[in-house]
């Protein structure tokens, strides 16, 4: 049951909780899912509460917890090179996930 979903790949656009708790539980069934950042981090990564004395950028509970069994890329989405690794990984994939505003979806 724990890789049930072994071979399905997920882009994960989301930021917050309801999307990357959904992307969790694919990688949780085996789905490889591959995170995207912007250039700055996701601003769960500043999230409290932080494990230890690390860069918080790296040690939030919050972020860790829901970004577990994922790839992780940075990509500036302002950027024509980064938009074409976008669109790559996009047609290589089964499902997107994602959690924009209106206003960031222009």
């Amino acid at each position: 049951m724990k890789n049930s979903l072994q071979g399905v790949v997920v882009v994960d656009l989301s930021t917050e909780v309801s999307g990357p708790f959904t992307t969790k539980m694919l990688a949780d069934q085996g789905a490889e899912v591959i995170k995207i950042e912007p250039k700055e981090g996701d601003p769960s990564r500043r999230f409290p509460p932080f494990l230890d004395d690390r860069d918080p950028n790296e040690s939030s509970a919050y972020f860790i917890y829901l970004n577990t069994n994922k790839k992780g890329v940075v990509l500036d989405l302002e950027s024509p090179s980064d938009q074409n690794i976008l669109e790559n990984l996009l047609a290589k994939a089964d499902i997107c996930v994602e959690n924009f505003t209106p206003a960031e979806s222009n």
